[in-house]
Parts: C-alpha cells; structure tokens; sequence
C-alpha cells in the first residue's frame, strides 16, 4: 500500500499517529469471553484484537462518540478565514484563467454561484471526484477505477449478555494469512430486519448479533464516460473468496457457539458494501508523483477515498485520512 502511494513507512506512519489522537481512540474495556467473534476465533486459533474506535469509553460501558462534526467542523467553523457555503452543489470547475480557478455552484434557490480560488481542494467522494474532474476534462475517463469492501453477513443467535447488543462486537479476527477478517455489523432493530428479511420478533431481539467475513476485491472496475456510473467485474478469485470466506465464517459461528437467526440461509448469498473507493488512485497516473495534486493542473488537490491504490481490508476512513495527510 505504502509502496502503491510513493510514499515512506515513516510518513505514512506519522501521519497515523496524527490521525488517531484527532480521533480521540480508545478501547471499550471488555472481556473477550463476552463475544462470539472472539471465542470462535480463539477455538480455531486465529488472532483476534479488541479495536480502538472514535470513542472514548468509560468504566461502565457508556462513551462519548468522537465524529467528523465534532473533531474537525465545529472548530473549522470558528475560523475567521473559513465559510461555509451549504446547499450548492458543484457542476464546473473552470480552469482555463492561469490566475483563477472559477467553480460555478448550483444552489437550493437554483441559481448559480461562482466561486473564486488559486487552490482547490476536492472532497466530494469516491464517484463525485472523479465525476467532477473527468466531466471538465481535468481527468480521463480511462483512468478511473472502482474497487468495493465486498461483505458476506449472517445474522446469529448468541446469548443477550454478549457484545454487540445494538451495536458491533469491537472484536476482530483474521486467518493467519491475513486474507479473510471478521467482525460485527451494527444490530439495530432496523440493520437486522433489512439483512433477516422479516421483522425479528422483540423476545428474540436481545439475542441477534449481525457478523460479517471480507476480503480485498481485485477485479476490473471504473466509471462509465459521460455518465459517472460505477461499474465492477469480478475476478475469478474474488468469486473464489466468496465461497472461502462464508464457509470461514461458519466455522467461526459454529466454533463460538452460536446459531443462527435463519437456519435456511445460514450466511446471506448477497454480497454487499458499505465502502467504496480507488476511483481515481493515486497510482492511476492522474497525479504528480508523490503528491494528490493532478498533472492536468497542480492548483487541485484530490483529497479523498477516490486515491486509494486498493482496498485495505478493513474500514478505509482513518486509513482515507491519514494517506491524505501524508500525501
């Protein structure tokens, strides 16, 4: 990964400190006993860690959750050299003028609004970035990518005192070869009807945790011109992980003692995501090396999941943050 974004283990490494104390980290103090994901992996011998999140928790369990709002926008918003404008949505960024950059804007009211820089920043996601660029031809359509966190879920029946109770085991568990990962999915009441196909039952809700197994995709995927519709075909050994990864995680949900909400389906045969990224990577050829600002015009900087050379494996926003950092 290091070596995909032409940059040092130090800096990158650096720049991960930085991003864990602006997230204020820390672990929920709790006793692996106490979830599934844990004593299946203990069983099968894999290595399992209770993950730091944007929380910091307190002796009894409650927490205080740290996001984006609160660690970055609310002291942006008391600048004096920042605004924000809400409601508009970019549709041209005009880069003819060698002095200026002129990004015409889209309102609530309809009109339009045309803002004036020397530098831009882009943030606008992992389609929209891309979308952006190659629509005002700062990018080729040809150098965009795609690439997703493809997910297989089963929803278990474990005790109502394990973790995860509506809201995920902070376990993990990987296989040695650090190819397939495990964890648990938020279980709302919501979240598990939309995976279960049904309405759980409210005496059952206490018991339902909802688990998942992944992988790293490393098929063909891109934008389709004009349009910025993502598209993705799947190589055969992600076909291949598919298969691995559910039977995986039944030895792991078997191991930990658990059954299952829906023994018909055991795991779920859809696959899902819910990250996506690599649209524009940094190794794509779009960028001046060693930097996220384009060969087309060094005054904007793409600053967003768009850059990753591939998929991480795990939750990609501290790993998002902290390439554009160092980058």
């Amino acid at each position: 990964f290091i070596n995909a974004s032409k940059l040092s283990q130090k800096i990158y490494r650096d720049s991960q400190d930085k991003v864990r104390k602006l997230l204020q980290l820390s672990q929920m103090k709790v006793s692996s006993d106490d979830s599934p994901i844990a004593r299946g992996a203990e069983q099968l011998g894999y290595e399992f860690q209770n993950i730091p999140r944007w929380r910091t928790y307190k002796e009894n369990s409650d927490f205080t959750q740290h996001g984006m709002i609160d660690v970055v926008w609310n002291d942006l918003s008391k600048k004096d050299n920042f605004k924000f404008i809400l409601n508009c949505r970019v549709h041209k960024i005009d880069a003819v003028d060698k002095d200026v950059l002129r990004i015409h804007c889209g309102n609530s009211d309809g009109n339009t609004i045309v803002l004036k820089s020397r530098n831009l920043i882009m943030a606008a996601g992992a389609i929209q970035t891309p979308k952006l660029l190659c629509q005002n031809g700062l990018a080729g359509w040809g150098m965009t990518n795609f690439q997703w966190h493809p997910m297989v879920r089963a929803i278990i029946k474990t005790s109502p005192t394990d973790l995860g109770l509506h809201d995920v085991d902070p376990f993990q568990t990987w296989t040695e070869d650090r190819k397939f990962k495990f964890w648990s999915a938020v279980s709302t009441p919501g979240l598990l009807a939309i995976n279960m196909g049904r309405r759980p039952e409210p005496a059952e809700l206490p018991t339902l945790r909802s688990i998942y197994g992944s992988f790293v995709s490393n098929g063909k995927g891109g934008l389709v011109p004009k349009t910025g519709i993502p598209f993705y075909f799947p190589s055969s050994e992600d076909r291949e992980n598919v298969l691995q990864v559910s039977s995986l995680m039944e030895e792991l949900i078997t191991a930990s003692g658990s059954t299952y909400a829906s023994p018909n389906q055991k795991v779920k045969k859809g696959i899902s995501t819910v990250h996506i990224f690599g649209t524009l990577p940094i190794d794509s050829g779009a960028y001046i090396e060693g930097t996220s600002r384009l060969k087309a015009d060094s005054r904007i900087q793409v600053s967003d999941g768009s850059l990753l050379p591939f998929g991480p494996g795990v939750n990609p926003q501290g790993v998002i943050m902290s390439l554009c950092d160092a980058i």
